[in-house]
């Protein structure tokens, strides 16, 4: 047995052009950035988290989770009702492919709270299942914690 690559044995098969190059500079879990530097005591809001997903994607059925120390006045989040308070979602935002690149095949996105999520301190969770499909490098979650655009508070 050989360890010398014969492409006769692998088939025809080109990744698109550029493809490689520009996953190879992305973080390889990917980034998360804040819309906010500081918070104010005991004054309601809105936080918006962009996760950017890194070189190595997320593949069907992966799913992200943002786990809090919540030793402080917070209220818990939910999300299930979108015009109260504290409520929490999650949207998709493709990112910018390459010539012959697929797109991304996910279908939706099922944001949830554990109160036990992961282990102390930081217990409680956000989790966001990814359903039906991948993400590709460069596509962004979008989440909101206590999003308004519902009337929520």
């Amino acid at each position: 047995m050989s360890n010398v690559f014969d492409p006769r044995e692998a088939g025809h098969y080109i990744a698109p052009q550029g493809l490689y190059e520009r996953n190879k500079k992305r973080p390889f879990l990917g980034s998360v950035h804040c819309d906010r530097d500081t918070l104010v005591a005991g004054q309601w809001d809105e936080i918006t988290l962009v996760y950017e997903v890194g070189g190595s994607g997320l593949a069907d059925g992966a799913w992200l989770k943002l786990a809090f120390k919540f030793y402080s006045d917070w209220a818990l989040f939910q999300t299930s009702n979108p015009a109260g308070p504290n409520y929490v979602s999650a949207e998709y935002q493709a990112g910018e492919l390459v010539p012959g690149q697929s797109q991304a095949t996910v279908q939706h996105l099922k944001v949830r709270f554990d109160q036990k999520g992961h282990e102390r301190p930081f217990q409680k969770a956000i989790i966001i299942d990814i359903i039906d499909g991948y993400l590709n490098p460069g596509d962004k979650v979008i989440i909101r914690l206590g999003d308004r655009r519902q009337g929520g508070a």
